[in-house]
């Protein structure tokens, strides 16, 4: 899938968007999605948007900040827009400003021969030289004003924070300009960050991790690529065992500063609530420029691109993690841009099979700075009083230019939303569960036991997770306990965390530990409380029916386990829950097995808690109920076993 920046004079419009979104909520699928998910709810529940930005220097970030005021020098009501979105309210002063210093600096430059000021150097000493100098050092002096008013107008965020390596400039805090390859620059983050803030109501975080001059085929070699392959030079250097060693350093170091950060989330945004988690979002990628210069770079690109998503996918355990591609667009046309083997493998790799709506390339060519390039091609050294206000580097980091960095982010995050529309609206309309919701699982050991690998918790959140529907887990088993004990620990366990969901499973306690268990009518008043308080609460609840004792349906303790499980059916009929009559399932399930087959731990390790057939019985009855098909569990159940 590929996705072009839209024109400069024909904008994604915000507005347009968001009323795509209303439309979309009409559906009676999508409303719970979106609400979930954190797009419409309460200011409390909003979950943390972590997105990762990764890539080599232009994902660093070359453009002094002051370049980004080049949007104000622009008929397209694209870069008008983008002016109301870096720039503070009040801010219009700026376009006067630019246009005196772009009038001035011409002026300037005519008179002195540019930065080498040649005509001012073959002047000779006297009032006429005296006075142009004052003139020039007046000039510089109303420059570096002019810079500190642009980068005073830039809108430092509230919602959106940061936390960047972008080289030596190591920082976190609010978004804003100085998190570039200096304090004073800014890559595609601002843009990005600032525009994903206009279209989401979530706290927004940005984990920025970026290194100039590396490649994605050796530095940052993603482990499913293999082991890297030394060119003939490499093997008969004396520093072979140390490339080999330094393969794939800036992956791992990218994941490292990840991981640091989600560690302690609250440190990088004030407004993260560990009761309502966050969610990894989405991942863009910038880079290219140093796979160019071999064949083995240039001819595997597109294979390790699709290694590279794959990889960081599984690291952050998100299957379908909304993925955008910066294409290479250093050549500035579509035509150059085509011929360039590392572009063609970038936008090769987002049209994978497996990556049919999650992931996408931007051609970044599109929001080349055409004016600033003519300025450079003038010469820039000779016209270098102009050249400052729009441009601050070479063409291969596009000019140094601001304007560039503000069209390009904000083209990434068009395409980002884009993703995120789609994986909410491949949600399949039957499954109860939405994408960024909270599950709790409340009852005894087979619980507890569930949370652990392979457990029934963990695979119906697997199940989930392959139907793209992102879960956060409460795991509120304890052993031993009964309905008593798990109503006293309602609050503390489950509804202080704030679960949509609440899957309760209890019953086998209650019988099983004889005197010390819980009588029936006692039973009933301890579950229609833990019901009652659960949706008073704003909680939907799914009702387990008690598995077996000892596998064998006619002994005595399932005997008297059975109106128990008679009235888990009947109260999820009056009060509306789901229901996952496990104990059914757990009889239907025995009966498959042959005849001849050992009896007693068939689906239990002891005749109570699961083996690993019974959590896959398990798990299918709470996935069944939560709406998904026998045929998308066979699926998932393929690597269960």
């Amino acid at each position: 899938m590929t996705v072009t920046i839209p024109c400069p004079d024909k904008p994604l419009n915000n507005a347009l968007m968001k009323n795509a979104i209303l439309n979309k909520l009409c559906l009676a699928f999508l409303f719970p999605l979106f609400a979930t998910s954190g797009f419409a709810v309460k200011a409390e529940d909003k979950k943390l948007q972590v997105f990762i930005l990764a890539g080599q220097s232009n994902m660093v970030g070359h453009a002094n900040a002051h370049t980004v005021a080049t949007l104000y020098d622009s008929d397209e009501a694209g870069d008008k827009k983008l002016t109301q979105m870096v720039f503070k309210k009040g801010s219009d002063q700026i376009k006067k400003a630019l246009a005196e210093q772009l009038a001035l600096g011409v002026k300037i430059d005519e008179l002195t021969g540019g930065i080498s000021k040649d005509k001012i150097k073959k002047m000779s000493d006297g009032p006429e030289k005296a006075a142009l100098e004052a003139k020039v050092e007046k000039h510089k002096e109303a420059y570096e004003a002019y810079r500190k008013q642009v980068v005073s107008a830039c809108v430092v965020s509230e919602k959106v924070y940061i936390s960047s390596i972008a080289d030596r400039n190591k920082r976190s805090g609010p978004l804003s300009v100085g998190y570039g390859g200096n304090q004073e620059k800014i890559g595609p983050e601002f843009g990005f960050g600032l525009s994903m803030a206009q279209k989401m109501d979530n706290p927004i975080l940005l984990i920025k991790t970026s290194w100039g001059g590396k490649s994605i085929n050796y530095n940052f070699r993603p482990p499913s690529s293999g082991p890297y392959e030394l060119n003939e030079k490499e093997k008969a250097g004396d520093k072979a065992e140390e490339i080999k060693k330094n393969t794939s350093l800036n992956w791992r170091m990218m994941n490292e500063a990840v991981h640091a950060v989600l560690k302690d989330l609250k440190k990088y945004h004030p407004a993260y609530d560990s009761r309502v988690g966050h969610e990894m979002a989405g991942f863009v990628w910038f880079q290219g420029f140093n796979d160019q210069f071999s064949d083995a770079f240039r001819d595997n690109y597109r294979q390790n691109m699709v290694h590279f998503i794959k990889d960081v996918r599984k690291e952050y355990k998100m299957p379908k993690m909304p993925f955008v591609i910066g294409v290479l667009g250093t050549n500035m046309t579509k035509e150059g841009v085509d011929k360039n083997a590392v572009s063609v493998g970038q936008r090769q790799a987002a049209k994978a099979p497996d990556f049919k709506g999650n992931v996408v390339s931007v051609e970044s060519y599109k929001a080349y700075d055409l004016k600033a390039r003519k300025v450079f091609d003038g010469g820039w050294a000779k016209s270098f009083a102009q050249w400052r206000l729009v441009g601050s580097d070479r063409p291969y980091h596009y000019l140094g230019s601001g304007k560039f960095f503000v069209r390009l982010g904000d083209a990434f995050a068009n395409a980002m939303f884009g993703l995120i529309e789609n994986k909410m609206a491949s949600v399949p309309s039957s499954i109860a569960v939405a994408s960024g919701e909270k599950i709790a699982f409340l009852g005894d050991s087979i619980t507890a036991a569930g949370k652990r690998p392979g457990g029934y918790c963990q695979l119906v959140l697997s199940a989930l997770k392959d139907q793209g529907i992102e879960t956060t887990p409460v795991f509120a088993g304890i052993g031993g306990h009964k309905s008593n004990q798990m109503l006293a620990r309602l609050e503390k366990d489950v509804l202080r965390h704030k679960p949509d969901w609440m899957t309760l499973s209890c019953g086998v306690n209650d019988v099983w530990h004889g005197k010390r268990g819980v009588d029936l009518p006692s039973y009933k008043k301890n579950i229609t409380a833990i019901v009652d308080q659960a949706q008073a609460a704003g909680v939907k609840v799914m009702l387990l029916t008690s598995t077996m004792i000892r596998e064998d349906q006619s002994n005595d303790l399932n005997q008297k386990l059975a109106p128990y499980n008679e009235f888990i059916r009947a109260l999820s009929k009056e009060k509306k829950c789901l229901l996952a009559d496990l104990n059914g399932d757990m009889q239907a399930g025995l009966k498959k097995f042959p005849a001849d087959a050992p009896k007693g731990k068939q689906l239990t390790s002891d005749g109570v808690h699961m083996n690993k057939a019974g959590n896959i019985m398990m798990a299918r009855g709470v996935a069944k109920a939560f709406g998904l098909t026998d045929k998308q569990l066979d699926s998932s159940a393929k690597s269960w076993k």
